[in-house]
């Protein structure tokens, strides 16, 4: 049964949810004290929808780094698991005495495994404002503001975090096609 919102959850709509969801505050004050403790039982509560569903509701805020963040790290513990290749692997074992098949095989689940990992590092302190989009012109004056940056410098380091970007969201795009190509092989 689906539950409606109610007058209750009226009360998470004033407060962002990075500040609802965060796991750690340091213990400064009495607010902290309180946040920390709200933490500690909504962990529990995480813990069994995870049990019970697969994912929590605090998955659920960047499911797309905890798919990949589970893809990757299920594969790096199947490769240390795995006790047989696909047949198709086969061809490169030349002689009797050769593992060569096993060999590659090991090596390109841990390839698409590395692969799902790069995907996940982020970078720090990075907006994914474009130049030319609305409210980039704040996000500039407040890089240069803080940082001292001019105007140009800020706009190569953001191209350059584009690039960045970019090269993970391809790493990602090709750990997905050889997951997909591979994934009914993947059994121990």
């Amino acid at each position: 049964m689906k539950r409606h919102r109610t007058a209750m959850w009226h009360k998470y709509d004033k407060e962002p949810l990075h500040r609802l969801f965060a796991p750690y505050v340091p213990w400064t004050t009495p607010k902290n004290w309180y946040k920390n403790i709200r933490w500690f039982f909504k962990s529990f509560k995480y813990a069994h929808q995870r049990i019970r569903r697969g994912y929590s509701d605090y998955d659920l805020l960047d499911i797309g780094d905890y798919l990949t963040g589970l893809a990757a790290q299920s594969l790096e513990d199947f490769m240390h698991t795995v006790q047989g290749y696909p047949v198709s692997y086969e061809q490169y074992n030349i002689s009797e005495d050769s593992d060569e098949g096993w060999g590659r095989w090991k090596d390109e689940i841990s390839a698409c495994s590395a692969r799902f990992f790069l995907s996940l590092e982020c970078l720090e302190d990075f907006n994914y404002h474009i130049p030319d989009m609305p409210g980039a012109i704040e996000f500039i004056n407040n890089q240069i503001k803080h940082t001292g940056a001019t105007e140009e410098q800020v706009r190569a380091w953001h191209d350059e975090c584009m690039k960045i970007v970019k090269n993970r969201q391809e790493a990602c795009r090709e750990a997905m096609e050889w997951l997909t190509k591979h994934i009914m092989e993947l059994w121990n």
